[in-house]
């Protein structure tokens, strides 16, 4: 998916926020090796482009199973470049985090 880095903006309900200063806007999927066992995987969001509800969504799989389905950040925050996060618990068996996004119906 594409990358893209801005200067860093003050971003709402976080104290993080060099982390949304760079962000992807397109299907994208990354693998993180990690050592097997339990993990609380936190998914972190913010819409730092648009200022409306509709005008992206996606869908995020963990592990190959659809967690998020037409998410739409800015309708869940209310707001633009306010944070949120969705965490899920994983117990890894093969050595690596694996998660896609792909688009949705307003990718």
């Amino acid at each position: 998916g594409s990358i893209a880095a801005d200067p860093i903006v003050e971003v709402e309900n976080t104290d993080e926020d060099p982390i949304y200063a760079v962000y992807r806007w397109r299907p994208s999927s990354v693998s993180i090796p990690v050592v097997n066992g339990k993990y609380e995987i936190t998914l972190k969001f913010a819409e730092m482009y648009y200022n409306e509800v509709n005008r992206r969504s996606f869908h995020v799989e963990v592990e190959g199973s659809r967690r998020l389905t037409e998410y739409d950040v800015f309708y869940q925050t209310k707001a633009k470049a306010r944070a949120i996060e969705r965490k899920y618990l994983y117990d890894i068996k093969d050595g690596k985090v694996d998660v896609r996004t792909l688009a949705g119906t307003y990718g």
